[in-house]
């Protein structure tokens, strides 16, 4: 498992070894975000997927026509 000081204490040898520490970081964390978009993104198509497949299950399950029958 990643230890998140270990990274941040990484990072932040990276960023000061650098010549422009300011743009390194912003560099990063756009990085950062973009990755974060990416897998919002994947994540809200993959969670569509599963609530169309479950609703059509409980569709294919369902026999609505008797509660058509008793309103008539």
């Amino acid at each position: 498992m990643i230890s998140i000081e270990e990274e941040f204490t990484k990072f932040q040898k990276e960023m000061w070894s650098h010549q422009r520490p300011l743009l390194f970081a912003a560099s990063v964390v756009e990085e950062l975000l973009l990755e974060n978009k990416k897998l919002h993104l994947a994540l809200l198509q993959t969670l569509g997927q599963d609530r169309e497949g479950f609703n059509e299950d409980v569709r294919a399950k369902l026999d609505f026509s008797q509660f058509e029958n008793e309103e008539n």
